[in-house]
């Protein structure tokens, strides 16, 4: 399955996690699910090693060369984001970030039966849009 990293941390991702929470009974179900979600945290894992340094190398840092935050309101509320020395190259970073964000990466899978999922709770329309060719219709 190919994915953006986009879609990996914002979609996919959480599906995965609340898939790997419901209460399956097929064993060979279950066993899908955990490869598919260690492969899905592995890259996750990779995604957020590449953001940092990208996030990191241009930011300020303080006296011991750390990272300097600032906080900022954002539509989500306050957050702590890197502090830049200019506008440019926050603009410059978040075009690095952007590109990291439409980077596709290949994940592992092996599709799930919807006949596997019947009766379980908590299975909602969310999780299986996110999930989408990961389940076969059957």
């Amino acid at each position: 399955m190919k994915v953006t990293n986009a879609i990996l941390v914002n979609e996919l991702h959480p599906a995965i996690h609340t898939l790997g929470s419901l209460n399956i009974k097929s064993i060979d179900t279950l066993m899908n699910i955990a490869k598919f979600r260690k492969a899905v945290q592995d890259n996750l894992k990779m995604y957020s090693e590449v953001h940092k340094t990208i996030s990191e190398a241009d930011c300020e840092k303080d006296k011991h060369g750390h990272p300097v935050f600032e906080q900022v309101m954002t539509p989500k509320g306050p957050q702590q984001l890197y502090k830049y020395k200019n506008d440019q190259i926050a603009t410059e970073v978040n075009q690095r970030i952007n590109q990291l964000n439409e980077k596709e990466v290949e994940i592992p899978f092996t599709a799930i039966k919807s006949s596997d999922l019947k009766n379980v709770e908590g299975l909602n329309a969310n999780v299986i849009v996110a999930l989408g060719d990961f389940i076969e219709a059957v």
